[in-house]
């Protein structure tokens, strides 16, 4: 009688099922993760700027904790020591780790930069008998060529704030 044999009888065949089950892999598999989350890290980063530039330049409403709820799988301790544990193989690992900390930190402080983003787009400030709301208070002092003038506004209600040369570009291009 002819003995059938398994698939998971051989003994590679056993050690290559474990070690796709488990997710055990060698040095390719192990910086084929930290690639992946490096990716997605991208990703974070392209979103949250896109964020930002629609809040502050078309003054959308915000919704940072959004963008951070869409990445929550990447905000999570395991792969910030996954990422750590390469730092020795991967000259940019701890970049990577440290983003990831960050973006950790700031996605349970999200909820509040929204409201802070949400309350600088409805404050106004009054200059020269004109209501402008916070953000165009910023522009204002972003192209203002007058010093002094500017340091007006701000001692009227408007923060230290120093835009240089990106204020001034998205002031050129806001609708």
């Amino acid at each position: 009688m002819k003995k059938h044999s398994s698939f998971l009888s051989a003994p590679w065949a056993v050690a290559v099922a474990c070690t796709v089950i488990l997710g055990i892999g060698g040095p390719s598999v192990a910086r084929a993760d930290v690639e992946r989350i490096r990716e997605k890290a991208l990703e974070l980063q392209q979103k949250l700027n896109k964020e930002a530039f629609e809040v502050l330049v078309r003054a959308k409403k915000p919704s940072m904790q959004r963008v951070y709820k869409d990445f929550d799988f990447l905000l999570k301790k395991n792969k910030v020591d996954e990422v750590a544990s390469k730092e020795g193989q991967d000259p940019h690992a701890k970049e990577l780790r440290l983003f990831l900390i960050r973006s950790i930190v700031e996605a349970n402080v999200a909820t509040y930069v929204d409201g802070l983003r949400d309350f600088e787009q409805s404050s106004t400030v009054n200059q020269d008998n004109e209501e402008l709301n916070f953000l165009e208070v910023m522009k204002r002092l972003a192209v203002t060529p007058d010093r002094a003038e500017a340091l007006l506004v701000r001692a009227f209600g408007a923060p230290e704030v120093d835009l240089g040369d990106w204020a001034a570009w998205a002031v050129a291009r806001s609708p």
